[in-house]
């Protein structure tokens, strides 16, 4: 007769867990559903990750280069436009955000897209920054290797690119 309370018991606690991990499953895929909807989500779970940085470090940002709620997923390149006001102008192969200036652009200072890390030239992370899903999008520039002798001095090894990126709110 003990056996029947014990088993009751037992099947209770295995269905109020079930309805708790079904209502957490639920908010979960209502949120990824949501952000896809909202337009460009797709783009954000499909974006190749290159080397250049992990989306988690909180170190190795590049000179001029901004923090995304503590992170710096552009890695330790300068960005572009760090040369308007540092070293020489022409090594500022940014054209807009998040994109390059094509090859011979700044009197032959540009390269177009750098291309450094397995083949890809741009990368994504996304972030929660104030409740807004954010994607921040990072995108290595080629220079000269005849000209990079006058970029970024002192930061030898990556003189001869330098980061443009763009930020994206998916959902606030």
């Amino acid at each position: 007769m003990s056996e029947l309370p014990e088993r009751f018991a037992e099947r209770l606690a295995e269905k109020i867990e079930r309805r708790r991990f079904i209502r957490r499953s639920s908010k979960v895929v209502f949120g990824t559903v949501a952000a896809l909807a909202a337009g460009g989500g797709l783009q954000v779970l499909t974006s190749p990750k290159a080397l250049a940085n992990e989306c988690s470090a909180t170190t190795g940002n590049g000179p001029g280069c901004s923090k995304f709620n503590g992170h710096a997923p552009c890695g330790p390149s300068p960005c572009c436009t760090w040369y308007n006001s540092h070293d020489n102008k022409n090594c500022n192969c940014q054209s807009g955000a998040g994109t390059c200036k094509g090859s011979g652009a700044n009197s032959g200072y540009c390269t177009g897209n750098g291309y450094f890390y397995s083949g890809t030239n741009c990368w994504s992370c996304t972030y929660n920054i104030g409740g807004c899903i954010t994607v921040i999008t990072c995108c290595d520039c080629g220079i000269s290797s005849s000209k990079h002798s006058t970029c970024a001095a002192g930061l030898s090894y990556y003189a001869n690119r330098c980061v443009t990126w763009k930020e994206t709110v998916i959902h606030c």
